[in-house]
């Protein structure tokens, strides 16, 4: 259905897809924070799960349409996906270590 929401939301996709870098890291942190799993976000916006992994892993770029789709499912706005930086680091740098009290 076209209405002026979609038809506002495809223009500001559009724009930041001229105008600023897409981050995937912030669409698969998005996913994350709504506890959302690709198959899931999948279904519900009819985007093929390869695809969705495509996006998140930076080897292609969402379509406008696709980036509506990504911010009414999980419930954020278009420009949280073209932040800069990282929002949190990957598990895999994340180190524990064990640290020993100084009685001294």
């Amino acid at each position: 259905m076209i209405n002026q929401s979609n038809i506002d939301a495809l223009r500001t996709a559009r724009h930041l897809l001229l105008t600023t870098p897409f981050n995937p890291e912030f669409l698969r942190m998005a996913r994350y924070l709504r506890a959302v799993a690709q198959a899931e976000l999948a279904e519900c916006t009819g985007i093929v799960q390869g695809i969705i992994s495509k996006y998140e892993a930076g080897i292609k770029v969402p379509t406008a349409e696709h980036l509506v789709l990504f911010a009414r499912a999980l419930v954020f706005p278009i420009d949280f996906f073209f932040r800069e930086g990282r929002m949190l680091p990957p598990l895999a740098d994340c180190h524990y270590r064990e640290v020993q009290a100084d009685f001294s």
